[in-house]
């Protein structure tokens, strides 16, 4: 198995499994299955030195790797010749050559995933002649069936995510679970036909009568919250995926949302575009605003005078939209930020910590590392409560006062969002396609709601304890949560 391969990024080779020490290769050893879906590979060459000819992988992920091209396709059809199942699913960059190059290595694949691959030119002549192929789902998202075979899945990724818990399950032994108290929730009401299909909404924004998400398709959408009606998509300001969005006081703005593409743009109350800020060079992953009225923002810079990656949360002034200063101490892309009632900042990053800083002194404070992967949500509480979502498939309860930690179990996969119901109850959004209502006060998961073909990305609540769920294929769930309970 791969024994929690990856720490917290490829950039920096950080696998923790014991690499050759005749070079800088690294061996997996006893794993059918392989997921390289994250963090994303920038370059073709990290493959190369992962020695995968001595294995006998038949299943693989490699969704969302937009920088993977031909040579590295090529690369993995070469020492993986007995691969069964492929998730290519958002590889962009991959062309009919790499296809070619893989159909004719791997002879035994019977199911593909190309979904929002740009595939051009004769691809599916080049499916029709592999005599393996039973289910190949195209890079539009429909699903072909080859040779008459029925095939094996229906949800390529899905599946992929499930085998990978299962297997990590089996190796890691019996996890500690919470009793299974809980109930499933009836009270689910979805729109359908929202953003592009198979382009997650990441993110939500509750304001009051009105609900705004960021999608992986560069949009951002304006939705009535009582009809789950789509009013209006934003004007198309950003190139990227949004990753972020947050809700501002300020004189002129009402919210700002972050991209991909770097930059962070403040909205009016009228939905326009007022002010762009400039300085990331990769995406924005996470914005706050301090009680002083200044911005601040996560991702992960490389400057023009290094090759090393810099992880620095930016410090902004919202009125002269320079950079104030930068709080230097995450080894890994900075995915979550929150304000504590305290005024003191909370953030999580991908080097598996959550830290709390005091932003007026650009000192950190605490470093929390109880998480043992990528954290991609952190939630104040009050009263010095956390919380903190990771991609270990736990949320760790960080009481800041009394120094205490408590870990709620329960979710198969990543859990990407959580947020608070009411005073006792929060909630969480988890690729194994799950919500769960939690009692902070037993710790116990009390309600679940789930969806079998999808995974859930983002999170966010109502006044009236209503659930709003965004879906990994860009519909928006509502779900509702007695508050009374």
């Amino acid at each position: 198995m791969l024994n929690n391969f990856l720490k917290y990024g490829f950039e920096k080779m950080s696998i923790t499994i014991q690499p050759t020490s005749s070079s800088a290769s690294t061996t997996f050893s006893g794993s059918k299955f392989l997921d390289l879906s994250r963090p994303v590979l920038r370059e073709d060459e990290i493959l190369a030195k992962i020695e995968l000819n001595s294995l006998q992988i038949e299943q693989m992920s490699l969704e969302g790797q937009r920088f993977l091209t031909d040579t590295g396709l090529g690369t993995i059809a070469t020492k993986c010749k007995n691969l069964k199942m492929l998730n290519l699913s958002q590889c962009s960059n991959i062309t009919c050559k790499g296809l070619s190059d893989l159909l004719g290595n791997c002879l035994d694949l019977n199911s593909l995933d190309l979904r929002n691959c740009n595939l051009a030119g004769d691809y599916l002549e080049l499916l029709n002649k592999h005599a393996s192929l039973s289910v190949v789902v195209l890079p539009n998202g429909t699903k072909k069936i080859f040779n008459d075979q029925p095939g094996l899945i229906t949800d390529l990724s899905l599946s992929f995510d499930r085998l990978f818990s299962r297997e990590q399950k089996q190796e890691e032994g019996k996890r500690a679970t919470p009793p299974k108290t809980y109930t499933e929730s009836p009270n689910l009401s979805m729109f359908k036909g929202s953003h592009r299909s198979n382009r997650g909404i990441w993110k939500i924004l509750v304001l009051d009568d009105l609900i705004i998400t960021g999608s992986y398709d560069s949009r951002i959408g304006l939705w009535n919250s009582k009809t789950l009606k789509l009013v209006k998509f934003l004007p198309p300001v950003h190139k990227k995926e949004i990753l972020a969005l947050k809700r501002i006081h300020h004189k002129s703005g009402l919210f700002l949302s972050g991209s991909a593409d770097g930059t962070m743009v403040m909205w009016n109350n009228d939905f326009k575009p007022i002010i762009t800020y400039l300085g990331h060079i990769t995406g924005v992953y996470s914005i706050a605003q301090l009680q002083s009225g200044a911005f601040v923002t996560g991702s992960r810079q490389i400057p023009k005078e290094s090759r090393s990656w810099k992880y620095d949360i930016v410090v902004w002034n919202p009125e002269t939209k320079k950079i104030m200063s930068r709080l230097k101490g995450h080894e890994g892309a900075i995915s979550a930020l929150d304000v504590m009632v305290s005024g003191l900042l909370a953030s999580g990053s991908a080097d598996h910590t959550v830290k709390i800083w005091d932003t007026s002194k650009g000192t950190c404070l605490r470093t929390i590392n109880k998480h043992k992967d990528y954290v991609y949500c952190t939630i104040s509480l009050g009263a010095g409560l956390l919380a903190s979502g990771s991609r270990d498939k736990t949320i760790l309860l960080t009481d800041t006062v009394k120094n205490k930690t408590q870990t709620l179990s329960g979710h198969m996969s990543t859990v990407y969002s959580v947020a608070r119901v009411t005073e006792q109850f929060i909630v969480s959004a988890s690729r194994d396609g799950t919500h769960r209502i939690w009692d902070l006060q037993t710790g116990n998961c009390v309600q679940m709601m789930e969806h079998t073909t999808t995974y859930i990305y983002s999170v966010a609540t109502g006044l009236s304890g209503e659930i709003y769920a965004g879906l990994s294929t860009g519909q928006l769930a509502k779900w509702e949560f007695p508050t009374e309970k």
